[in-house]
């Protein structure tokens, strides 16, 4: 466990209540947590765009539709 009174932030001591230094460390893990959500979101959403134009450039009349959870294509 961590005490808030022994927390040492660019060398000073941290001169906040236990209340308000767990507070700001939880909405810090969270903003870290969130960030690295929006990071997966935003990569699998390239990778989804790459693979379509991939499936739509060997398949220029008919584009294969595709399960975009496991990206597989389904056959008509």
């Amino acid at each position: 466990m961590i005490d808030p009174q022994e927390l040492y932030l660019f060398g000073q001591p941290v001169h906040f209540g236990p209340l308000a230094t767990y507070s700001i460390g939880f909405l810090g893990f969270w903003l870290v947590c969130a960030a690295s959500s929006l990071s997966t979101i935003f990569s699998s959403a390239r990778f989804r765009r790459a693979q379509s134009a991939a499936l739509m450039s060997t398949k220029a009349k008919r584009p294969a539709r595709a399960v975009l959870l496991f990206m597989v294509p389904v056959q008509r």
